[in-house]
């Protein structure tokens, strides 16, 4: 089952001045590698999905820089907008969404398909290199055919 998402606070606002900065820097480490994910898992008109993420991250920039781990609550928020898509569209998900829990499936994708080291992984999704090195041992311990 996937993480729903809370609804963004009505009073959250796109980031004040002295915020706005750190969104811009986010969104610029974040955004190729949230396009490249989107267009693996959707396939080539994914781009609009992931600017819908990333419009939804912005929403709740203020509230995500008060989680425990800014990076780990974006991603959660571009899984479940990218998960709600692949649904919306009946399209054919990346196989790995079928046969694995959700965080496996990410890891192994971002290191198998688009070529990341763990360490970009970590970064990029809010966690530890040794997190995804695990992550993708048990995947591939699993034997699943993917």
């Amino acid at each position: 089952m996937h993480d729903a998402l809370p609804p963004p606070d009505p009073g959250d606002r796109p980031p004040p001045s002295t915020r706005r900065h750190d969104y811009q820097a986010f969104r610029t480490l974040a955004r190729p590698v949230y396009l490249r994910y989107a267009e693996a898992r959707l396939g080539r008109e994914a781009v609009a999905v992931a600017e819908e993420a990333l419009t939804s991250i912005a929403v709740r920039w203020t509230a995500l820089l008060s989680s425990p781990n800014t990076f780990a609550s974006a991603w959660q928020v571009l899984r479940h907008t990218v998960t709600g898509e692949a649904a919306r569209r009946q399209c054919t998900d990346s196989p790995l969404y079928q046969l694995l829990p959700p965080a496996h499936a990410d890891a192994v994708l971002l290191s198998r398909d688009l070529r990341m080291t763990p360490s970009k992984i970590a970064q990029i999704t809010g966690t530890s290199p040794s997190a995804v090195r695990a992550l993708i041992a048990h995947a591939e311990r699993s034997r699943l055919p993917y």
